[in-house]
């Protein structure tokens, strides 16, 4: 190799790497703690003060807690509380299981006998049941609709959607608003002429 010719640059060890050469060393100290050189457990102690002080990755004291059911995160935009305890068809749900959207739409329903579609057109009954205490404030809610049986378990819409129908009545399909849209030109034509 040439004197002009570039050395190959050494790698930078990572911070595991760093880890385990200090617990090595520390084993190694613990083992002779006669060896032990103030100088190296000065280094060692550094080290690991610089790491704790320096990780920008960790929200340690107030973490955004970002999930896929609040992008936003707690922190910045949390999900508000359940107007009371809930059971979907058997199953409680908190409010980390949910969304906003789930919870807005969830604290908006109130009991009663409901009807709604499933995605293959056939139309089910929902009901949701309250428990009351003395005081006449719901305590608990559960929402019920055919589901167990093998004929009845397909088809479902998402809570979402059940949950618009029962609060503002069945949403058009994407067929039924094209052909309305179809229906309004021919009238505004008609119209023009």
């Amino acid at each position: 190799m040439k004197d002009t010719d570039p050395k190959p640059e050494t790698p930078s060890p990572s911070i595991a790497d760093a880890m385990v050469l200090i617990a090595q060393t520390l084993a190694e100290l613990k083992s002779a703690p006669s060896t032990a050189n103030s100088t190296q457990l000065d280094v060692i102690a550094n080290f690991l003060k610089m790491q704790n002080e320096t990780r920008p990755h960790e929200n340690v004291h107030n973490p955004p807690l970002i999930s896929f059911l609040n992008p936003y995160g707690e922190r910045d935009r949390p999900r508000p509380e359940l107007k009371c305890k809930m059971h979907w068809v058997g199953y409680e749900m908190t409010k980390d299981g949910l969304s906003h959207e789930e919870i807005a739409l969830l604290n908006q329903t109130e009991p009663g006998e409901y009807r709604v579609t499933k995605s293959n057109g056939s139309s089910i009954p929902f009901t949701i049941h309250a428990v009351k205490a003395s005081n006449g404030k719901i305590e608990r809610m559960t929402f019920h609709f055919p589901c167990k049986t093998t004929d009845d378990r397909h088809d479902h819409r998402s809570m979402v959607e059940y949950l618009k129908e029962i609060l503002f009545g069945k949403m058009p399909s994407t067929d039924e608003l094209l052909l309305e849209l179809t229906k309004l030109r021919e009238l505004v034509k008609h119209q023009t002429v």
